[in-house]
């Protein structure tokens, strides 16, 4: 099984359970060679209707979430999706990785989450999830 940067190919491919944690630095078209389905997915731009599709499902797990970003600014092609939620990080991630809708993590803090998320047979795509009270 080949492992690099602490990712087992075996947990792309969706046989595995574990969330995978993706140790190399993100830098706009720069994934190292994490995983070349990985890595071929992310550089893709992602077109608003399946940006769409995404914010629906977190929105049916996540009333709060907000669609913001690019999405928001009606940009046809995003190179992530950003979402605003009103839920602890924690919460959020713990919701959103049951049906392992999050399937790796680039960065998990208190106020913000970077992750890769894939819906059924659609690519993988980076998530940016950000905490804020109402009254931020």
């Amino acid at each position: 099984m080949n492992t690099t940067y602490g990712v087992k190919d075996s947990q792309l491919s969706g046989k595995a359970e574990p969330i995978i944690i993706i140790k190399n630095k993100l830098k706009k078209g720069t994934f190292g060679d994490v995983n070349e389905e990985l890595s071929r997915d992310l550089s893709v731009p992602i077109p608003s209707t399946e940006i769409k599709q995404h914010i629906a499902y977190i929105q049916s797990i996540i009333p709060s979430a907000i669609a913001c970003g690019s999405y928001r600014r009606e940009k046809l092609l995003s190179s992530d999706m950003d979402v605003i939620v009103q839920e602890p990080i924690k919460l959020v991630f713990e919701k959103l990785s049951e049906n392992r809708y999050i399937r790796g993590i680039f960065n998990k803090g208190t106020k913000r989450m970077i992750c890769v998320v894939k819906i059924n047979d659609k690519p993988y795509r980076q998530l940016d999830i950000i905490y804020a009270t109402k009254e931020e």
